[in-house]
């Protein structure tokens, strides 16, 4: 169905005006903490401002982050990545890094946050962490498959080895058995699904 008549815009009112928080090159115009909450999934804006800048980050604004598969053996976390990725080349300019890993599930929102120094593994070390970061991951069957396992283990060609400097970690149920007085337990309906 198609209209003739086009369609008018009515005039938005500005909810909010901001000129961010500044951190070197990078202004945060939002985040979670703020109307990131409200424009689900959208979580924050950077501006990087890079002229001048050798942080060797491209263009797109969130090119430093990325979703990865991690293993964390008690002292480091791996992670399996192609030595041409954006991930391995950064690091040969800057070795420090943080990494998040949060539950996903609303109920039991967790996490943690890692920052750290890294160095890129190759060789026999890195196939042998590739390979437990893999069937962390994937089923044996799928390991198995030729379409997926030598896939997965050709494109994974180097292992980023994480040692941890600070570790901040989050517990929605524990904040709210000790601040909202189990509120949010006792109320299933009060947190609402992820919208992706």
């Amino acid at each position: 169905l198609t209209s003739q008549t086009p369609i008018q815009a009515r005039p938005r009112k500005i909810v909010r005006r901001t000129r961010g928080s500044h951190h070197g090159p990078i202004t945060r115009l939002m985040s979670p903490s703020d109307l990131g909450h409200v424009l689900k999934p959208f979580v924050f804006l950077d501006l990087f401002d890079l002229k001048g800048a050798s942080s060797g980050m491209g263009l797109h604004p969130h090119s430093g982050i990325a979703t990865v598969w991690y293993l964390f053996d008690g002292a480091h976390v791996y992670v399996a990545t192609s030595a041409r990725s954006r991930k391995a080349r950064n690091l040969q300019s800057n070795s420090n890094v943080s990494v998040m890993i949060d539950s996903r599930d609303v109920a039991a929102s967790r996490g943690v946050n890692i920052a750290g120094t890294a160095q890129i593994a190759t060789g026999d070390s890195s196939r042998q962490w590739n390979a437990r970061l893999h069937r962390k991951y994937l089923s044996d069957a799928a390991l198995a498959d030729p379409r997926v396992g030598p896939v997965f283990a050709a494109a994974d060609d180097v292992t980023i080895q994480i040692t941890p400097t600070s570790v901040i970690s989050w517990d929605l149920r524990q904040s709210d058995r000790h601040f909202l007085g189990g509120a949010i337990k006792n109320n299933p309906t009060y947190l609402l699904p992820l919208a992706l």
